[in-house]
């Protein structure tokens, strides 16, 4: 098994060679935006998508591959209006044990409390409003 804080000691003759790497090989910005460009033109948008968010992260400072890295990659959701993992827990406890007295309905709930219910969803939020713990539901 072998240290990871070995450190090994190479004499003159047997050390490995560095061979550095040519121009021809160390692409630069430019060149990225041709070949995310030339990607997206062919259809690969994946390949442009691994392109540009490495080019961005090479050259942080390059506009366009800052743009192309931010448009190519993937979404994330942010569901502003999603409620607390304690609340989430709490109104599904609430649910369980009243879905037979609401059934049919929407109920608005907040932190595992019957905040009002209504046989529709619009008379529902003008009473309760859509604030970002309210979690709104029909009961089936």
């Amino acid at each position: 098994m072998t240290n990871q804080n070995q450190v090994f000691y190479y004499p003159p003759d047997m050390r490995p060679k560095v061979t550095p790497l040519s121009e021809q090989f160390i692409a630069d910005a430019e060149t990225i935006v041709r070949d995310v460009k030339a990607a997206i033109d062919r259809g690969d948008h994946l390949r442009a998508q691994n392109l540009a968010i490495n080019g961005a992260t090479r050259f942080p400072q390059h506009p366009e591959l800052k743009k192309m890295a931010h448009i190519l990659s993937p979404p994330v959701v942010d569901n502003g209006n999603q409620a607390s993992n304690t609340g989430w827990l709490a109104n599904r406890q609430w649910l369980k044990a009243h879905w037979d007295e609401y059934y049919g309905q929407w109920v608005a709930l907040k932190n595992g409390e019957l905040l009002a219910n209504s046989e529709k969803l619009d008379d529902l939020v003008q009473q309760v409003g859509r604030g970002k713990d309210i979690f709104l539901t029909s009961v089936w």
